[in-house]
């Protein structure tokens, strides 16, 4: 992340990355989203914004981190539980992204936020 985005993050932040992307990797679906809510409003929002639009974009986590995760872990693993819990997941954390962006820049205008809200809007119309 920090190669691919050197103006918006700071080597310093790497504790503050590594808990929360183990959060949302990892544990996110142990976790009430509205907790996991407060827990990215209580940080900074552009440092939030430039984490959690790296990692709830699964095509960026195919071409940037898949091969090298790929050294510690199983591909299905990676693919099925990682990749494809955050492709799940999205729907959930939609309106945080929205919430984050709009805090850090001032208006929502990324194509994942504005895939995030369609997808959670497709979702909420299947449901009905």
């Amino acid at each position: 992340m920090f190669e691919r985005n050197p103006v918006g993050t700071n080597r310093n932040d790497v504790t503050l990355y590594m808990i929360f992307a183990y959060l949302s990797f990892f544990r996110l679906e142990e976790i009430a989203i509205e907790d996991y809510r407060k827990l990215v409003m209580s940080q900074e929002a552009h440092k939030m914004h430039v984490l959690l639009q790296f990692i709830f974009d699964a095509e960026k986590l195919r071409e940037s981190v898949r091969t090298p995760w790929m050294d510690i872990y199983d591909f299905q693993y990676i693919d099925d539980k990682i990749i494809g819990g955050i492709e799940k997941n999205l729907p959930n954390v939609s309106d945080i992204l929205r919430i984050v962006e709009k805090k850090a820049t001032g208006k929502v205008t990324s194509a994942l936020s504005q895939s995030a809200v369609s997808q959670s809007e497709a979702l909420s119309d299947t449901v009905s």
